[in-house]
This record gives structure tokens, C-alpha cells and sequence, in this order.
């Protein structure tokens, strides 16, 4: 299981070829960051297709699958960093102009120092890059590899008229129950409320 050291900075995207973890950079890239957690919020990439994979990155995030713009509606300000574009590396896709940023993004697969501050990094797989290899090669294919779901790893998942965590995977299931654990209520067998305070409420 990927080592998680912030779950609500941390994204499963769910392919048809397994689970992705990434790791979020909301120190070096803020407005970036908080982009790609709205969208996933929104279910905007489930269903968006890997439209273009070679060996040096794999692209997603435009619901057309023809990489040619955008969905969310708005540009970002380029946030460039030191950090290098190494494998597993996840940038955003920019056009021509600066700013330009805004649905799409990239997984590098090897490295790519010619993308070092041209594209805004914003994260990093921790764990999944054999599920992001193991994606069908191509540009605009007929049935191309997709985003099944994007998901932080702290948000609550709800289906309706079922419970919560029949829709958690085992693997977040966990994550969430030692976060839950690392937390002490009052409300607890050990920290009842005096049933005189609670009269007065």
C-alpha cells in the first residue's frame, strides 16, 4: 500500500489498468493544487480518456479526448519550481501563451528536463507507475486506456442509499480509520457528559 503522509493531499486515481496514488504539492504549486482537488471533487476526470501515451509521459483531463483544451472553464497563473520532472511526475499541460493552464495534465513515465519550469508540477505518483506503464500507447485511439474515478483520500465517499464505507477500498478504508484512530473524542464510553450539562443544553 502507498505510504500516506497526508490524506487530504492525496488523490486514487482509479484506471482500467489498477490504482494510482499521487501525491499533492500544495507548498509549491497552491492554486494548482487546489484546481485538481476541486475538479476531483467534482467527478470532472472520471471517465476522461488517456488520449495521448507514449514512452516519456501519459495525458489526460480533457473530456473530449482530443487534448485540445480545456473543461473547468478558466486559466492559472503558471507556479514554477525547482522540482524536476522525473518519472512520476505530474504536471499541467500549457499551451502556447504562459498562464494557460487547465484541465489537462501529464504523468511523466522517464524523465523530462525539457519540461523543468515550462509546466507546473503538482504532484508525484507514490505508488501505481505499473498500472501508468501498463497503459495502451497511442494518440486519439478507438478505445483508449481511462480514468475510471479520481478521489482524495480523505474525503468521504457516498453513495446514496448505502453505507459510506461499502464504497471505500480496503486500502483508503484503512487510511481513514487511523486517521479516525489518531484523534480522541470527548464523547466517548471513558468522557460521558455529566447527564446535569446535558440538561442544560
Amino acid at each position: 500500500m502507498a505510504d500516506i503522509k497526508d490524506p487530504k493531499n492525496t488523490i486514487v486515481m482509479e484506471t482500467t489498468q489498477g490504482k494510482v496514488w499521487i501525491e499533492l504539492f500544495p507548498d509549491l504549486a497552491p492554486n494548482h493544487v487546489e484546481r485538481i482537488k476541486e475538479l476531483t471533487r467534482t467527478g470532472f476526470y472520471d471517465g476522461c480518456t488517456f488520449f495521448d501515451v507514449n514512452n516519456e509521459y501519459v495525458q489526460t483531463g480533457d473530456p473530449n479526448g482530443m487534448g485540445r483544451g480545456g473543461g473547468s472553464g478558466w486559466n492559472l497563473n503558471d507556479e514554477f519550481s525547482e522540482r524536476n520532472h522525473i518519472r512520476g511526475t505530474c504536471s499541467m499541460v500549457n499551451r502556447a501563451t504562459p498562464n494557460s493552464a487547465d484541465s489537462q495534465f501529464f504523468i511523466c513515465v522517464t524523465g523530462a528536463s525539457y519540461l523543468d519550469r515550462k509546466n507546473t508540477i503538482w504532484g508525484q505518483v507514490i505508488d501505481g507507475m505499473k498500472n501508468i506503464d501498463k497503459l495502451k500507447k497511442g494518440v486519439r485511439m478507438k478505445d483508449p486506456d481511462k480514468v475510471i474515478s479520481m478521489k482524495i483520500v480523505e474525503d468521504p465517499v457516498v453513495t446514496p442509499g448505502r453505507n459510506q464505507d461499502e464504497d471505500i477500498d480496503p486500502e483508503t478504508k484503512l487510511i481513514k480509520q487511523q486517521t479516525m484512530d489518531a484523534s480522541t473524542s470527548v464523547l466517548t464510553n471513558n468522557n460521558p457528559i455529566p447527564i446535569d450539562i446535558l440538561k442544560n443544553l
